[in-house]
Protein backbone atom coordinates (compact mmCIF):
# COMPACT_ATOMS: atom_id res chain seq x y z
CA UNK A 1 0.00 0.00 0.00
CA UNK A 2 0.97 3.69 -0.61
CA UNK A 3 1.50 5.70 2.96
CA UNK A 4 0.41 8.47 1.33
CA UNK A 5 -2.63 7.81 0.16
CA UNK A 6 -4.52 7.07 3.62
CA UNK A 7 -6.54 9.59 3.90
CA UNK A 8 -7.76 9.13 0.63
CA UNK A 9 -8.42 5.78 -0.26
CA UNK A 10 -11.71 4.40 -1.63
CA UNK A 11 -13.78 1.32 -0.26
CA UNK A 12 -16.36 1.38 -2.54
CA UNK A 13 -15.69 -1.41 -4.62
CA UNK A 14 -17.78 -4.29 -5.93
CA UNK A 15 -16.35 -7.66 -5.35
CA UNK A 16 -16.05 -9.28 -8.63
CA UNK A 17 -15.41 -13.04 -7.62
CA UNK A 18 -12.74 -13.47 -9.84
CA UNK A 19 -10.39 -13.58 -6.84
CA UNK A 20 -8.00 -16.31 -6.60
CA UNK A 21 -8.97 -16.78 -2.94
CA UNK A 22 -12.76 -17.91 -4.00
CA UNK A 23 -10.91 -20.14 -6.67
CA UNK A 24 -11.27 -23.23 -4.66
CA UNK A 25 -12.52 -26.62 -5.51
CA UNK A 26 -14.68 -28.28 -2.90
CA UNK A 27 -12.95 -30.96 -1.33
CA UNK A 28 -14.25 -33.76 1.73
CA UNK A 29 -13.63 -31.57 4.46
CA UNK A 30 -13.31 -33.39 7.76
CA UNK A 31 -12.50 -31.63 10.72
CA UNK A 32 -11.49 -35.14 13.08
CA UNK A 33 -8.42 -35.92 12.84
CA UNK A 34 -8.34 -39.43 12.89
CA UNK A 35 -10.88 -39.33 10.35
CA UNK A 36 -9.08 -37.93 7.84
CA UNK A 37 -5.71 -39.42 8.66
CA UNK A 38 -7.49 -42.86 8.68
CA UNK A 39 -8.68 -42.27 5.17
CA UNK A 40 -5.05 -41.24 3.74
CA UNK A 41 -3.52 -44.42 5.26
CA UNK A 42 -6.21 -47.03 4.46
CA UNK A 43 -6.41 -45.59 0.37
CA UNK A 44 -2.27 -45.60 0.41
CA UNK A 45 -1.65 -48.43 2.30
CA UNK A 46 -4.86 -50.72 1.55
CA UNK A 47 -5.54 -49.97 -1.79
CA UNK A 48 -3.65 -51.61 -4.74
CA UNK A 49 -3.82 -48.35 -6.78
CA UNK A 50 -4.12 -44.83 -5.28
CA UNK A 51 -3.70 -41.14 -5.68
CA UNK A 52 -4.67 -38.80 -3.12
CA UNK A 53 -4.65 -35.17 -2.77
CA UNK A 54 -4.29 -33.82 0.67
CA UNK A 55 -4.57 -30.40 1.27
CA UNK A 56 -4.92 -27.97 4.40
CA UNK A 57 -3.65 -24.93 6.02
CA UNK A 58 0.26 -24.80 7.67
CA UNK A 59 0.55 -26.44 10.73
CA UNK A 60 -2.58 -29.29 10.70
CA UNK A 61 0.46 -32.75 10.25
CA UNK A 62 0.05 -33.32 6.85
CA UNK A 63 4.00 -33.68 6.64
CA UNK A 64 4.14 -35.47 10.20
CA UNK A 65 1.34 -37.55 8.31
CA UNK A 66 3.60 -38.52 5.30
CA UNK A 67 6.69 -39.14 7.36
CA UNK A 68 5.10 -42.11 9.03
CA UNK A 69 3.94 -43.64 6.05
CA UNK A 70 6.53 -43.62 3.90
CA UNK A 71 8.21 -45.74 6.49
CA UNK A 72 4.70 -48.03 7.04
CA UNK A 73 5.33 -48.07 3.70
CA UNK A 74 9.02 -48.90 3.77
CA UNK A 75 8.40 -51.55 6.66
CA UNK A 76 5.45 -53.53 4.88
CA UNK A 77 7.33 -53.43 1.44
CA UNK A 78 10.54 -54.66 2.16
CA UNK A 79 13.02 -53.31 -0.85
CA UNK A 80 9.73 -50.96 -1.68
CA UNK A 81 10.98 -47.76 -2.69
CA UNK A 82 9.41 -44.71 -1.04
CA UNK A 83 10.10 -41.10 -1.58
CA UNK A 84 9.20 -37.38 -0.65
CA UNK A 85 9.21 -35.21 -3.83
CA UNK A 86 9.75 -31.61 -2.71
CA UNK A 87 7.91 -29.52 -5.87
CA UNK A 88 9.67 -26.46 -4.64
CA UNK A 89 13.09 -27.72 -5.20
CA UNK A 90 15.21 -25.16 -7.61
CA UNK A 91 16.46 -27.63 -9.48
CA UNK A 92 12.83 -27.19 -11.60
CA UNK A 93 13.61 -24.00 -13.13
CA UNK A 94 16.49 -25.54 -15.32
CA UNK A 95 14.75 -29.54 -14.88
CA UNK A 96 11.70 -31.26 -16.23
CA UNK A 97 9.71 -32.84 -13.48
CA UNK A 98 9.29 -36.27 -15.37
CA UNK A 99 13.48 -36.28 -15.59
CA UNK A 100 13.77 -35.98 -11.53
CA UNK A 101 10.81 -38.10 -11.18
CA UNK A 102 12.42 -40.81 -13.56
CA UNK A 103 15.58 -40.28 -12.23
CA UNK A 104 14.08 -41.10 -8.31
CA UNK A 105 11.91 -44.29 -9.25
CA UNK A 106 13.74 -45.36 -11.68
CA UNK A 107 13.38 -49.07 -10.98
CA UNK A 108 9.75 -50.06 -13.07
CA UNK A 109 7.29 -52.28 -11.83
CA UNK A 110 8.87 -51.92 -8.28
CA UNK A 111 5.79 -51.04 -5.74
CA UNK A 112 6.61 -47.73 -4.99
CA UNK A 113 5.05 -44.31 -3.20
CA UNK A 114 5.34 -40.98 -4.35
CA UNK A 115 4.38 -38.06 -2.02
CA UNK A 116 4.85 -34.93 -3.60
CA UNK A 117 4.97 -32.13 -1.13
CA UNK A 118 4.44 -28.63 -1.81
CA UNK A 119 2.11 -29.54 -4.62
CA UNK A 120 0.37 -26.27 -4.67
CA UNK A 121 3.44 -24.56 -5.69
CA UNK A 122 3.70 -26.32 -8.77
CA UNK A 123 2.07 -24.01 -12.08
CA UNK A 124 -0.27 -25.69 -13.69
CA UNK A 125 2.21 -26.85 -16.56
CA UNK A 126 4.26 -28.72 -13.97
CA UNK A 127 0.93 -30.36 -12.53
CA UNK A 128 0.03 -31.73 -15.52
CA UNK A 129 3.73 -32.97 -16.57
CA UNK A 130 3.47 -34.51 -13.01
CA UNK A 131 0.15 -36.05 -13.60
CA UNK A 132 1.79 -37.12 -16.97
CA UNK A 133 3.84 -38.95 -15.47
CA UNK A 134 1.44 -40.62 -12.76
CA UNK A 135 -0.83 -41.86 -14.94
CA UNK A 136 0.87 -44.86 -17.24
CA UNK A 137 2.94 -45.83 -13.88
CA UNK A 138 -0.13 -46.59 -11.44
CA UNK A 139 0.56 -49.65 -11.65
CA UNK A 140 2.99 -49.98 -9.08
CA UNK A 141 3.36 -46.54 -7.81
CA UNK A 142 1.17 -44.64 -5.79
CA UNK A 143 0.80 -41.08 -5.00
CA UNK A 144 0.01 -38.88 -2.74
CA UNK A 145 0.10 -35.09 -3.41
CA UNK A 146 0.16 -32.65 -0.05
CA UNK A 147 0.07 -28.74 -0.46
CA UNK A 148 -1.68 -25.80 1.59
CA UNK A 149 -4.55 -25.30 -0.91
CA UNK A 150 -6.66 -26.60 -3.93
CA UNK A 151 -7.82 -24.54 -6.84
CA UNK A 152 -10.37 -25.45 -9.48
CA UNK A 153 -7.43 -26.77 -11.60
CA UNK A 154 -6.29 -28.96 -9.12
CA UNK A 155 -9.81 -30.53 -9.25
CA UNK A 156 -10.31 -30.99 -12.42
CA UNK A 157 -7.07 -32.53 -12.83
CA UNK A 158 -8.07 -35.12 -10.44
CA UNK A 159 -11.64 -35.18 -12.12
CA UNK A 160 -9.45 -35.89 -15.79
CA UNK A 161 -7.76 -39.25 -14.21
CA UNK A 162 -10.56 -40.19 -12.38
CA UNK A 163 -12.73 -40.43 -15.53
CA UNK A 164 -9.38 -41.99 -17.85
CA UNK A 165 -9.10 -44.71 -15.09
CA UNK A 166 -12.60 -45.98 -14.55
CA UNK A 167 -13.65 -48.71 -16.65
CA UNK A 168 -16.86 -48.83 -17.76
CA UNK A 169 -19.30 -51.78 -18.81
CA UNK A 170 -22.99 -52.23 -19.92
CA UNK A 171 -24.25 -52.67 -16.59
CA UNK A 172 -21.74 -50.67 -14.21
CA UNK A 173 -18.84 -48.18 -13.64
CA UNK A 174 -15.78 -49.60 -11.88
CA UNK A 175 -13.00 -47.59 -10.64
CA UNK A 176 -9.40 -48.98 -11.30
CA UNK A 177 -7.91 -46.57 -8.73
CA UNK A 178 -8.92 -45.01 -6.04
CA UNK A 179 -9.02 -40.88 -6.24
CA UNK A 180 -9.69 -39.01 -2.91
CA UNK A 181 -8.94 -35.57 -2.36
CA UNK A 182 -8.81 -34.93 1.34
CA UNK A 183 -8.61 -31.92 2.97
CA UNK A 184 -8.74 -31.65 7.11
CA UNK A 185 -10.02 -28.79 9.16
CA UNK A 186 -8.47 -28.52 12.56
CA UNK A 187 -10.85 -27.33 15.73
CA UNK A 188 -10.15 -25.54 18.70
CA UNK A 189 -11.46 -28.78 20.43
CA UNK A 190 -9.45 -31.17 18.53
CA UNK A 191 -6.49 -29.61 19.16
CA UNK A 192 -6.80 -29.56 22.57
CA UNK A 193 -7.60 -33.07 22.69
CA UNK A 194 -4.44 -33.87 20.83
CA UNK A 195 -2.30 -31.16 22.93
CA UNK A 196 -2.95 -32.80 25.62
CA UNK A 197 -2.24 -36.46 24.72
CA UNK A 198 1.31 -34.78 24.01
CA UNK A 199 1.88 -32.44 27.47
CA UNK A 200 -0.15 -33.87 30.21
CA UNK A 201 0.26 -30.53 31.81
CA UNK A 202 -1.86 -28.86 29.78
CA UNK A 203 -4.77 -31.32 30.67
CA UNK A 204 -5.48 -28.54 33.49
CA UNK A 205 -5.57 -25.95 31.17
CA UNK A 206 -7.74 -27.37 28.25
CA UNK A 207 -10.25 -24.58 28.25
CA UNK A 208 -8.01 -21.99 28.05
CA UNK A 209 -6.40 -23.47 25.01
CA UNK A 210 -9.79 -23.96 23.30
CA UNK A 211 -10.98 -20.48 24.12
CA UNK A 212 -7.58 -18.91 22.66
CA UNK A 213 -8.11 -20.96 19.38
CA UNK A 214 -11.38 -19.71 19.17
CA UNK A 215 -10.88 -16.46 19.77
CA UNK A 216 -8.19 -16.37 16.78
CA UNK A 217 -10.86 -18.63 14.70
CA UNK A 218 -13.33 -15.70 15.18
CA UNK A 219 -11.13 -13.13 14.15
CA UNK A 220 -9.06 -14.66 11.41
CA UNK A 221 -10.72 -17.68 9.97
CA UNK A 222 -9.34 -21.58 10.25
CA UNK A 223 -6.08 -20.66 8.89
CA UNK A 224 -5.24 -19.42 11.95
CA UNK A 225 -5.33 -22.86 13.52
CA UNK A 226 -1.93 -24.47 13.71
CA UNK A 227 -0.96 -27.91 15.98
CA UNK A 228 2.63 -26.88 14.96
CA UNK A 229 1.88 -23.23 16.82
CA UNK A 230 -0.28 -25.21 19.97
CA UNK A 231 2.63 -27.24 20.46
CA UNK A 232 4.47 -24.44 21.21
CA UNK A 233 2.30 -22.73 23.19
CA UNK A 234 1.62 -25.93 25.21
CA UNK A 235 5.36 -26.33 25.39
CA UNK A 236 5.91 -22.77 26.90
CA UNK A 237 3.14 -22.76 29.50
CA UNK A 238 1.44 -20.28 27.74
CA UNK A 239 -2.24 -21.10 28.66
CA UNK A 240 -1.35 -21.50 32.43
CA UNK A 241 -3.61 -18.94 34.82
CA UNK A 242 -1.36 -15.65 35.67
CA UNK A 243 -1.45 -14.39 39.28
CA UNK A 244 -3.83 -11.33 39.43
CA UNK A 245 -1.57 -9.33 41.22
CA UNK A 246 1.46 -10.22 38.60
CA UNK A 247 1.56 -6.80 36.06
CA UNK A 248 5.15 -8.24 35.20
CA UNK A 249 4.09 -11.65 34.50
CA UNK A 250 0.74 -10.41 32.35
CA UNK A 251 3.01 -8.24 30.26
CA UNK A 252 5.38 -11.36 29.96
CA UNK A 253 3.04 -13.65 28.72
CA UNK A 254 1.26 -10.82 26.34
CA UNK A 255 4.35 -10.40 24.51
CA UNK A 256 5.13 -13.82 24.08
CA UNK A 257 1.47 -14.77 22.65
CA UNK A 258 1.59 -11.52 20.27
CA UNK A 259 5.23 -13.49 19.06
CA UNK A 260 2.38 -16.50 18.48
CA UNK A 261 0.19 -14.23 16.42
CA UNK A 262 2.28 -12.62 14.32
CA UNK A 263 4.56 -15.78 13.64
CA UNK A 264 1.61 -17.09 12.23
CA UNK A 265 -0.38 -14.47 10.73
CA UNK A 266 2.08 -11.62 9.75
CA UNK A 267 -0.19 -9.47 7.78
CA UNK A 268 -2.12 -9.43 10.67
CA UNK A 269 0.14 -6.39 12.51
CA UNK A 270 1.62 -5.76 15.55
CA UNK A 271 -0.93 -3.62 16.89
CA UNK A 272 -4.05 -5.82 16.56
CA UNK A 273 -2.31 -8.85 17.88
CA UNK A 274 -0.91 -6.67 20.81
CA UNK A 275 -4.45 -5.91 21.21
CA UNK A 276 -6.47 -9.03 21.03
CA UNK A 277 -3.50 -10.83 23.20
CA UNK A 278 -4.30 -8.07 25.36
CA UNK A 279 -7.91 -8.49 26.17
CA UNK A 280 -7.63 -12.35 26.28
CA UNK A 281 -4.70 -12.32 29.18
CA UNK A 282 -7.57 -9.31 30.58
CA UNK A 283 -10.85 -12.09 29.92
CA UNK A 284 -9.16 -15.65 30.12
CA UNK A 285 -5.89 -15.93 31.80
CA UNK A 286 -5.68 -13.23 34.29
CA UNK A 287 -9.75 -12.64 34.77
CA UNK A 288 -9.32 -10.41 38.55
CA UNK A 289 -7.80 -7.14 37.60
CA UNK A 290 -4.54 -6.62 37.09
CA UNK A 291 -3.74 -3.57 36.30
CA UNK A 292 -4.69 -3.36 32.32
CA UNK A 293 -8.61 -2.35 32.75
CA UNK A 294 -11.03 -2.70 30.19
CA UNK A 295 -10.64 -0.52 27.08
CA UNK A 296 -13.37 -0.46 25.01
CA UNK A 297 -12.33 3.05 23.91
CA UNK A 298 -12.04 1.98 20.27
CA UNK A 299 -12.89 0.01 17.39
CA UNK A 300 -10.24 -2.63 17.50
CA UNK A 301 -10.77 -2.82 21.51
CA UNK A 302 -14.61 -3.49 21.03
CA UNK A 303 -13.82 -6.05 17.99
CA UNK A 304 -10.96 -8.11 19.86
CA UNK A 305 -12.74 -8.11 22.96
CA UNK A 306 -16.01 -9.52 21.46
CA UNK A 307 -14.03 -12.15 19.90
CA UNK A 308 -12.90 -13.56 22.90
CA UNK A 309 -16.20 -12.86 24.52
CA UNK A 310 -17.83 -14.99 21.79
CA UNK A 311 -15.01 -17.78 22.18
CA UNK A 312 -15.19 -17.43 25.97
CA UNK A 313 -19.77 -18.91 25.72
CA UNK A 314 -18.09 -20.83 23.00
CA UNK A 315 -21.14 -19.48 20.54
CA UNK A 316 -21.39 -20.45 17.01
CA UNK A 317 -19.87 -17.35 15.83
CA UNK A 318 -18.99 -16.32 12.07
CA UNK A 319 -15.41 -15.93 11.44
CA UNK A 320 -15.07 -12.28 10.32
CA UNK A 321 -13.11 -13.40 7.18
CA UNK A 322 -16.24 -15.19 6.15
CA UNK A 323 -18.25 -12.45 7.25
CA UNK A 324 -16.30 -10.07 5.16
CA UNK A 325 -16.25 -12.38 1.45
CA UNK A 326 -20.01 -11.10 1.48
CA UNK A 327 -20.47 -8.51 -1.70
CA UNK A 328 -22.49 -6.44 1.02
CA UNK A 329 -19.31 -6.33 3.52
CA UNK A 330 -16.73 -6.13 0.47
CA UNK A 331 -18.77 -2.89 -0.12
CA UNK A 332 -17.66 -1.17 3.04
CA UNK A 333 -15.02 0.36 4.39
CA UNK A 334 -12.98 -1.76 6.84
CA UNK A 335 -13.77 -0.22 9.84
CA UNK A 336 -17.47 -0.09 9.07
CA UNK A 337 -16.93 -3.60 7.92
CA UNK A 338 -15.83 -4.64 11.43
CA UNK A 339 -18.99 -2.44 13.05
CA UNK A 340 -21.41 -4.65 11.08
CA UNK A 341 -19.44 -7.88 12.02
CA UNK A 342 -20.00 -6.88 15.90
CA UNK A 343 -23.52 -5.87 15.53
CA UNK A 344 -24.90 -9.04 12.88
CA UNK A 345 -22.44 -11.66 14.60
CA UNK A 346 -21.36 -10.68 18.35
CA UNK A 347 -24.87 -9.24 18.71
CA UNK A 348 -22.45 -6.21 20.04
CA UNK A 349 -23.29 -2.85 18.34
CA UNK A 350 -20.31 -0.25 19.15
CA UNK A 351 -20.35 3.40 19.07
CA UNK A 352 -16.11 3.32 19.39
CA UNK A 353 -14.43 5.18 17.60
CA UNK A 354 -11.95 4.10 14.53
CA UNK A 355 -8.95 5.10 16.06
CA UNK A 356 -5.89 5.23 13.48
CA UNK A 357 -6.39 4.16 10.12
CA UNK A 358 -7.62 0.93 8.51
CA UNK A 359 -6.48 -0.62 5.68
CA UNK A 360 -7.69 -3.26 3.80
CA UNK A 361 -6.31 -6.30 3.19
CA UNK A 362 -6.72 -10.25 3.60
CA UNK A 363 -7.64 -12.12 6.57
CA UNK A 364 -7.65 -8.82 8.50
CA UNK A 365 -7.45 -5.43 8.54
CA UNK A 366 -4.58 -4.02 9.17
CA UNK A 367 -5.03 -1.35 11.85
CA UNK A 368 -2.41 1.54 12.67
CA UNK A 369 -2.79 3.04 15.63
CA UNK A 370 -3.32 6.78 15.53
CA UNK A 371 0.57 8.30 16.89
CA UNK A 372 1.92 5.93 14.08
CA UNK A 373 -0.75 7.26 11.00
CA UNK A 374 -0.23 10.85 12.56
CA UNK A 375 3.56 10.57 12.38
CA UNK A 376 3.50 8.66 8.83
CA UNK A 377 1.73 12.05 7.36
CA UNK A 378 3.47 14.09 9.20
CA UNK A 379 6.91 13.03 7.71
CA UNK A 380 5.17 12.15 4.38
CA UNK A 381 3.85 16.51 4.24
CA UNK A 382 7.33 17.49 5.62
CA UNK A 383 8.75 15.14 2.37
CA UNK A 384 6.34 16.47 -0.40
CA UNK A 385 7.02 19.90 1.05
CA UNK A 386 10.57 19.39 0.16
CA UNK A 387 10.45 18.11 -2.45
CA UNK A 388 7.95 20.73 -3.81
CA UNK A 389 10.89 23.34 -3.08
CA UNK A 390 13.69 21.65 -4.54
CA UNK A 391 11.71 20.89 -8.11
CA UNK A 392 11.72 17.38 -10.07
CA UNK A 393 15.86 16.54 -9.29
CA UNK A 394 16.47 13.17 -7.30
CA UNK A 395 17.96 15.14 -4.36
CA UNK A 396 18.30 13.37 -0.44
CA UNK A 397 14.22 14.08 0.07
CA UNK A 398 13.57 11.96 -2.44
CA UNK A 399 15.94 8.81 -1.67
CA UNK A 400 14.29 9.64 2.12
CA UNK A 401 10.49 9.19 0.86
CA UNK A 402 11.47 5.92 -1.11
CA UNK A 403 12.99 4.39 1.58
CA UNK A 404 10.58 5.86 4.37
CA UNK A 405 7.70 3.67 2.47
CA UNK A 406 7.24 0.77 5.23
CA UNK A 407 6.83 -3.10 3.93
CA UNK A 408 5.07 -5.90 5.97
CA UNK A 409 7.17 -8.36 6.69
CA UNK A 410 8.87 -10.97 9.45
CA UNK A 411 11.57 -9.71 11.11
CA UNK A 412 14.82 -11.98 11.04
CA UNK A 413 18.13 -12.10 9.60
CA UNK A 414 18.08 -11.08 5.77
CA UNK A 415 21.19 -12.13 4.80
CA UNK A 416 20.62 -15.52 5.55
CA UNK A 417 19.92 -16.43 1.54
CA UNK A 418 18.54 -20.25 2.79
CA UNK A 419 15.83 -18.52 4.89
CA UNK A 420 14.82 -15.76 2.30
CA UNK A 421 14.43 -18.73 0.19
CA UNK A 422 11.42 -20.20 2.53
CA UNK A 423 9.96 -17.00 2.93
CA UNK A 424 9.94 -16.74 -0.74
CA UNK A 425 8.60 -20.57 -1.28
CA UNK A 426 5.74 -20.31 1.57
CA UNK A 427 4.30 -16.84 0.13
CA UNK A 428 5.48 -15.15 3.95
CA UNK A 429 5.89 -11.40 3.85
CA UNK A 430 9.59 -10.16 3.21
CA UNK A 431 10.36 -6.90 4.71
CA UNK A 432 12.32 -4.11 2.97
CA UNK A 433 14.49 -2.12 4.33
CA UNK A 434 12.28 0.71 6.01
CA UNK A 435 12.05 3.65 8.69
CA UNK A 436 8.68 2.36 10.10
CA UNK A 437 7.89 -1.00 11.70
CA UNK A 438 4.43 -1.88 11.58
Amino acid sequence: FEMSSISGMLWDKPFDGNSSDVDMADASKQSDTEDWEKTVKDNLLESKRAVVLLTSPPGCGKTHLATGLIQKFRDDNPGACARRFDCSDDRLVLHSLADMLGQEFNAKNQQSLLVADEFHLLNLSQKRELFAFIEPNLGWLKVLLIGNRILVADHHLLSQLRQRTTRTTSQHRHALVSIVSVEPVLTPEKIATICSDRYPTITTHENELKVWYRSLGNLFGPDALSLRDAFAVCKAQLMHPLPSSSLADAAARQRELQAVVQQKLPLVGAHTAAVLVRHFVRLVLAPEPTGSAANASSLLDAVCSGAVQEALHNRNTVPFVRFALAEAAQRLPPDERARRWLASCCNAPTTAAASGAWLDQDPFPLVLPAEQRAAIESHRASLHEQISQQGDGDGDSQREQRKFRPALGLVGDYSNIAWLRELVVHRKPVKCACAVHL
